[in-house]
């Protein structure tokens, strides 16, 4: 196209601009813009010193980068079965046990700490993520004797399971990706349309492209991150490595589709690659010595989906086709109550937008815009697999950039873009490697990029191995709505600091009066404290923020008896019991508070109901029989009252 720039020229003035971006987006977000570029301020969080010594480092490599010293590194690799894969089993150790030793150790981000608490008590599927879960079960059961120590409760166990889970997809993930780089980087065949075996580019370029691969910000999900998107990259991983030696004539259609199937499984949010699968069944249809097979393969494939949907629906009780409706419109259209375009390109939108991609990159999504608008505005070089990884990469950077500000903030919910970087990073890898550039430019294109993301992951993955360095990082992010400071606070709270923790509730709820478990909690500290008006005025709030939830309405209703507000009690009662009418302790609770109102009469019917629906259980019966004894109401509340409401 005239005017274009030659590939070395563009693709040298892209990854400079990228990595002066990186560069300068650490120096930023560590010194002025701490709490505006969160995706690139850990180093403000490191030991003074960090920072400049990096700098200093990645200046050098970069300088390697560039002019390489003159070493030849004679390396043949292992010629029989046996060798590759104790070589192989090797590195694989080798990557388990540094995922491990600078593994995450604390459960502030995503839903790491909700995790640790529901899977030992049971939880093995969800409706969003449901392999994901049940793969966490099950390791659970498998290893938690390997943590299991006097003194630790189950949810400290399965700390300690689901992050040695993630640990696991980790090493597994390592081969993957260096199979997949050679696929991405390996020269075009001679002729599309035939079985021709590939052409493979240097061996120099597959380990930088890999390199490159294994170095973003989405590998933090391998260092022991708790929640569920390990095994959902990796089947990412699977799935376009698959896809991609479909089109070379080296795998199956029905090796993609099971690795898609897998992915989908584990997230839902997979099914944002089906398009690109339909495109590699309409590439082997179009190819007559290739058409019966893809028939065939086709076939399979609808059995594979379907086995897929029964399999779901028999696992979590829920109908799968309903679920992928729900994720294909959370995809595409996010989580924004305001889609306009205007909301789209706003600042705040923005800069949430810029700060995780570069979190979860940076040689990702930044990397692939500029080089797939290039690939497809040069002339020739396009083939099925360039429209096999921009189908598959595209649509979700898409609804990455559409999705909007998630419950629990983008910030602490960085791990739902995390996998969708994969196949963006791929996707550029395969764009750069295959742009026309000689092998050494490619391979210094890559191994400055490389270091550059080097320079961006690694503070991340130190930072994570300090709680407490975590925890002030953690107090920078700029999360709207309260929910930094409710995550601080509960995390003071957990750990026996009930003062510092009430401090950062009157923040939450100072930054969102609407902030219910907040507001809940503050409650029941004026509860403590005897201060039943104040502790009255928290829980109406929490009540009218979450009218859904019991546990704040029963709060209400013991602040207003203990208040003597009986009236108000026996309204929020009468609520209570029509949402749950199977609650015997409902309905002890409002024959307590009609016999204080004088209303013996009714207060005997809901003490009878109690004793009817736990025939088993004393208090109700006792309850009961004191019937309109004088001082009733008095000694009920005294004995009795705690027992029913404090959970």
């Amino acid at each position: 196209m005239k005017g274009l720039p030659s590939a070395e020229r563009f693709h040298v003035g892209l990854i400079a601009i990228l990595a002066t971006i990186v560069v300068a987006a650490h120096v930023l977000g560590a010194t002025v813009l701490e709490h505006t570029l969160w995706g690139t301020h850990a180093y403000a969080f490191l030991p003074s010193g960090t920072l400049v010594a990096a700098l200093v480092a990645t200046l050098i490599l970069v300088a390697l980068a560039l002019r390489p010293p003159a070493v030849t590194l004679r390396w043949r690799a292992p010629a029989s079965l046996s060798a590759r894969a104790a070589l192989w089993g090797g590195i694989v150790a080798v990557a388990a046990l540094l995922f491990w030793w600078l593994r995450i150790r604390h459960a502030l981000l995503g839903d790491s700490s909700p995790l640790s608490h529901n899977v030992p008590l049971g939880e093995h599927t969800h409706p969003r993520q449901p392999l994901s879960l049940l793969v966490h079960h099950e390791f659970y059961q498998w290893t938690r004797g390997l943590f299991a120590a006097p003194g630790r409760t189950p949810q400290d166990v399965a700390f300690h399971t689901l992050g040695l889970d993630s640990v696991v997809a980790g090493a597994f993930f390592v081969p993957v990706a260096v199979a997949l780089a050679r696929r991405l980087v390996a020269a075009r065949p001679a002729d599309a349309g035939l079985r021709a075996e590939e052409g493979r580019a240097g061996g120099g370029v597959v380990a930088l492209a890999a390199g490159l691969l294994l170095t973003q910000g989405y590998m933090q999900l391998f260092f022991g991150y708790m929640e569920n998107y390990s095994w959902f990259t990796l089947a990412i991983g699977l799935y376009l490595w698959a896809g991609m030696g479909v089109l070379a004539g080296r795998a199956p259609l029905t090796l993609a589709s099971l690795a898609l199937a897998a992915a989908i499984g584990l997230d839902l949010a997979g099914i944002i690659f089906l398009p690109s699968l339909a495109l590699l069944a309409v590439v082997g249809l179009m190819r007559p010595d290739r058409r019966r097979a893809t028939t065939v393969q086709v076939a399979l494939t609808l059995l594979i989906f379907l086995g897929l949907h029964l399999s779901l629906a028999a696992l979590g009780g829920f109908d799968a086709w309903v679920g992928f409706r729900y994720m294909w419109d959370l995809v595409v259209r996010g989580e924004a109550t305001d889609r306009s375009v205007t909301f789209l390109i706003s600042w705040p939108h923005l800069r949430e937008f810029f700060a995780v991609e570069l979190l979860v990159g940076p040689f990702a999504g930044f990397l692939l815009i500029p080089t797939a608008a290039y690939r497809l505005a040069a002339p020739g070089g396009k083939d099925a697999r360039l429209t096999f990884v921009l189908m598959a990469a595209l649509p979700a950077f898409l609804g990455c950039w559409m999705y909007g500000d998630s419950f629990l903030g983008i910030p602490r919910d960085w791990d739902l873009f995390a996998p969708m970087a994969l196949p963006f990073a791929a996707a550029a890898v395969h764009c750069l490697a295959t742009a026309g550039m000689g092998p050494r430019t490619v391979r210094r294109l890559l191994a400055v990029a490389t270091v550059i993301s080097v320079f961006h992951t690694a503070p991340w993955i130190l930072l994570n191995t300090s709680e407490a360095r975590s925890l002030e990082r953690f107090k920078a992010l700029p999360s709207s709505l309260g929910r930094t400071e409710n995550v601080v606070a509960y995390w003071y709270l957990g750990h026996g600091d009930r003062v510092t923790a009430r401090v950062w509730f009157e923040r939450a709820v100072a930054s969102n009066p609407g902030d219910a478990p907040a507001q809940h909690k503050l409650g029941q500290y004026a509860m403590d404290e005897g201060h039943f008006p104040e502790a009255i005025g928290h829980f109406e709030m929490a009540v009218r923020a979450r009218p859904d939830k019991s546990e704040f309405r029963l709060s209400l209703v013991d602040a207003l008896v203990l208040g003597n507000r009986l009236e108000e009690a026996r309204s929020q009662l009468a609520v209570l019991t029509r949402a749950e009418p199977g609650r015997p302790e409902l309905w002890a609770c409002t024959g307590i508070v009609l016999l204080g109102l004088g209303r013996q009469a009714e207060a005997h019917a809901a003490l009878a109901r109690a004793v009817a629906l736990a025939p088993g259980e004393p208090r109700y019966a006792r309850l009961l029989a004191q019937g309109v004894a004088p001082g009733a109401f008095a000694r009920a509340v005294r004995d009795d009252w705690d027992a029913l409401v404090v959970k």
